[in-house]
């Protein structure tokens, strides 16, 4: 599909730039590409990342250790389009007892590199409008998975108070992140058959962000369809308002509904949201939330669609049926230093199950290049022998 949609795309591109070189006899055609696709911008990050698991009384201890490099480039312009890539690459530091095979076949690091992104990137003539076409992360909605997709994806930004997004994806990629949540790398690209035999390839996805009262009230309704799969469709809106000098007012939230359509006879269409109300100044902010998922049999799926927006960090219970999740957030920022943190109660009423969890998380901004970040995590499950702590990190230098 991309061969079919990417080669007419390139070859209308340096057509434009033959009747230009046909005026300019003094510039070649290889003259022109060289210029722009062989020159542009390089930037990137190089860093090391630790996480240490700590359990109470269960064999899930553990802790990792990792040097990473991720490396972008950016080509010219050149009649409106552009070539992107982007590569990340992991180095194994340490890695003991529940990490020991992190960096196998089957662990979280299958890979250990992986040229994430690779595209064209053209903007349309005569309009506010472009094409990404290749492989590189797609505009996403909460319920989007997926660290890179591969497909076209439409942009158009002309309209009044509205960008809207369309996009065709026929794979994906779970996860393909260096960060010190170690995610992983996964080596393999999925399809529709690896979610469900005999499923469509092709995914479709729109997106719509409106500022319906510009920096007052914005509202981003979206809809993904993988046919014989599912069709998740809802919306994020943000409302946020001055009710002093310096001091704002906020309600924000997300509603979907997941309406699953394989084979399976147990499946059921379900639906997820969450609220959150918040104030905020300069240099703080404080909020309370609410997410919920309907009790409703969800298939497990790996698609794209499938994605849960659950707000805490670990959320071991995240998602699972008749999840309640009452939390409440807060941000300070003084000089160089942002720190935050959340504390979520989670009661799973359909298996009398939860945990109570408080996610706190340091950034030390040291210069604009290099920064240092902290994650501590406390899980305090109902049942005490699945208690347990997290310990992680990074140390990145920006270029």
């Amino acid at each position: 599909m991309l061969k079919k949609i990417f080669l007419p795309i390139l070859a209308t591109v340096m057509m434009q730039s033959t009747l230009a070189s046909a005026s300019t006899p003094s510039a070649s055609l290889s003259d022109s590409l060289s210029t722009a696709f062989g020159t542009g911008t390089v930037s990137g990050e190089i860093g090391v990342n630790f996480r240490v698991n700590q359990a109470k009384d269960n064999d899930d201890d553990g802790n990792i250790g990792s040097a990473y490099l991720e490396l972008g480039y950016l080509s010219n312009e050149f009649k409106g389009a552009k070539l992107g890539a982007y590569f990340i690459g992991v180095e194994e530091l340490w890695s003991r007892k529940s990490y020991e095979h992190a960096f196998s076949d089957n662990g979280e690091f299958r890979d250990k590199a992986m040229l994430r992104d690779l595209y064209l990137d053209y903007a349309l003539p005569c309009s506010n409008s472009q094409l990404l076409i290749g492989r590189a992360q797609f505009e996403a909605s909460p319920v989007t998975d997926g660290d890179v997709h591969q497909g076209v994806q439409f942009t158009v930004g002309a309209l009044e108070n509205m960008t809207f997004y369309a996009s065709v994806m026929n794979r994906w990629v779970a996860n393909a992140s260096t960060a010190y949540d170690m995610d992983g790398i996964d080596n393999t690209w999925l399809d529709g058959d690896d979610v469900v035999a005999g499923a469509s390839d092709t995914v479709f996805s729109f997106i719509a962000a409106f500022d319906i009262v510009p920096e007052i009230f914005t509202a981003t309704p979206f809809l993904l369809h993988q046919n014989d799969v599912v069709t998740t469709y809802g919306s994020s809106a943000d409302y946020s308002i001055s009710i002093q000098e310096g001091l704002k007012a906020g309600l924000d939230g997300t509603f979907a509904i997941y309406a699953e359509d394989t084979v399976s006879s147990t499946d059921e269409d379900a639906y997820s949201y969450n609220i959150h109300a918040s104030l905020a100044a300069e240099n703080w902010s404080f909020g309370v939330g609410y997410y919920v998922m309907s009790d409703d049999e969800r298939v497990g799926l790996s698609a794209i669609g499938n994605n849960t927006f659950d707000p805490m960090e670990e959320g071991v219970y995240g998602a699972s049926r008749d999840d309640n999740t009452l939390y409440i957030d807060a941000e300070y920022t003084f000089g160089p230093v942002t720190a935050s943190a959340v504390l979520g109660d989670t009661e799973i009423d359909l298996t009398s199950e939860g945990a109570t969890e408080f996610d706190f998380y340091l950034t030390y901004t040291i210069s604009e290049t290099i920064s240092a970040e902290f994650m501590f995590v406390d899980v305090n499950d109902d049942d005490s022998s699945l208690d347990y702590q997290v310990y992680a990190g990074t140390m990145n230098l920006s270029f």
